[in-house]
């Protein structure tokens, strides 16, 4: 079974402008796993530095991206 890794890198002002879409980010995240698409994911770091999310297939993880709101919003 392939799994595929969906990794985010951050913009510099990401922890001032996350709240603003997290909400948003959390229900697509939540939808997605509970469609059992996605398995497992959050930030990395300590500080934050990148996110990883892991998926079931690709076209999933480029669903997810294409409609994360963190990502439209740069």
């Amino acid at each position: 079974m392939s799994h595929y890794l969906l990794s985010y890198e951050l913009a510099p002002d990401y922890l001032v402008r996350r709240p603003e879409f997290r909400s948003d980010h959390l229900a697509l995240a939540w939808r997605h796993a509970d469609a059992g698409d996605l398995l497992l994911g959050g930030a990395v770091g300590d500080p934050i530095e990148s996110a990883l999310l892991l998926f079931t297939d690709a076209d999933s993880a480029a669903a997810f991206a294409q409609a994360d709101p963190y990502v439209r919003e740069g």
